[in-house]
């Protein structure tokens, strides 16, 4: 009894490092046409559910693409009062100012940070099957982070018109040469773009850079098992990597003088915070009610029926993950090459 007590114990299939999930993959039970056709599948389904969620996509395009890079930081400047010193600032005196032509390095924080987020996000539930398997889907990650920066920037523009506050930019100083404070007309409004030339000012409380890094960490953070689940040195080096942006975009965007130490200091427990409201509405059932009421009826037919049909595929059909990540639920090796057989793999 002992003997075959251990023998089973012995046959589970423990997770695996990457190496070894490739190994697998080459030499047992894939082939390439089949794996393209499952992340092919995988694929279909996530861009069906931005179909069927075409509303807040297009809200928060509308928001993210537009109102937040032009209205709302037009409005802004054009409150804008200039001034030679900037406001007296515990930041500005522990951390020296960056050179001019070194100060790009406080926008690379933030696209490190971005990058990192919308690769994995994206193609990992598309390349491998743990994380639909589990119902965690691209689409629906991408729409409520999208979601939470939007209503961020709501609330920074309520802050920053609210309170106008001098720029600590040179380029906000009423001396610069291209200083130059933007009308007030209505298409100057809705369709002013800052650019290299024109630059913006005035949009300071709270530092949207520092909350969308922020953001973007505790994403990652949550989701790290379902995203990164076939290395555990991977999973933490990449989640390190996003709150060691957090540490340094505050750290970068004072030493560039973009911001005061209060925008960012906000930004920083404002992010979490938000984050985690955030998700108790999502799993909500006001909001479920409210959407089956009228964004229901708003989504299209055709999109529905696909995810319907499909479901069924994406919760029987057992991929890799099936050989790495199923020793919780008592699985042996042997069992999840069994089930691959039966389903003609």
């Amino acid at each position: 009894g002992e003997e075959s007590s251990t023998t089973s114990t012995d046959r589970k299939f423990m997770p695996m490092s990457a190496g070894q999930i490739f190994s697998v993959v080459r030499k047992n039970v894939f082939t390439t046409k089949y794996w393209l056709g499952e992340a092919l599948e995988r694929f279909k389904c996530e861009l069906m559910l931005l179909v069927v969620n075409w509303i807040p996509v297009a809200l928060n395009i509308v928001v993210l693409g537009w109102l937040a890079q032009g209205p709302f930081r037009t409005i802004a400047f054009s409150r804008h009062k200039g001034a030679e010193e900037p406001l007296r600032d515990l930041g500005f005196e522990w951390i020296a100012a960056l050179p001019e032509n070194a100060r790009w390095t406080a926008e690379t924080v933030m696209h490190v940070s971005f990058i990192a987020t919308l690769t994995f996000v994206i193609l990992v539930p598309v390349l491998t099957p743990y994380p639909h398997r589990k119902n965690i889907y691209f689409a629906e990650i991408v729409i409520q982070v999208m979601s939470l920066i939007s209503v961020a920037h709501f609330l920074r523009f309520v802050t920053f018109v609210g309170t106008s506050l001098p720029g600590p930019a040179d380029h906000c100083k009423p001396s610069y040469a291209n200083y130059k404070v933007p009308d007030t007309d209505i298409k100057t409004i809705l369709f002013r773009k800052s650019g290299p030339q024109d630059l913006n000012c005035g949009d300071l409380i709270f530092s949207g850079h520092v909350f969308q890094v922020t953001a973007f960490a505790c994403t990652m953070t949550h989701f790290r098992d379902s995203l990164m689940w076939f290395n555990i040195w991977f999973k933490w080096s990449l989640v390190s990597l996003q709150w060691a942006c957090v540490v340094a975009m505050p750290i970068m965007a004072v030493a560039a003088r973009n911001h005061y130490t209060v925008d960012v200091v906000v930004s920083l427990y404002l992010a979490p915070l938000m984050w985690i409201a955030s998700r108790q509405i999502y799993a909500s059932e006001t909001l479920k009610k409210i959407s089956e009421r009228f964004v229901r009826p708003l989504q299209p037919e055709w999109a529905l029926r696909y995810l319907e049909r499909k479901q069924y595929v994406f919760h029987t059909v057992r991929s890799v993950a099936s050989l790495c990540e199923l020793s919780h639920h008592n699985r042996t090796f042997d069992e999840d090459r069994r089930d691959l057989e039966d389903h003609g793999v």
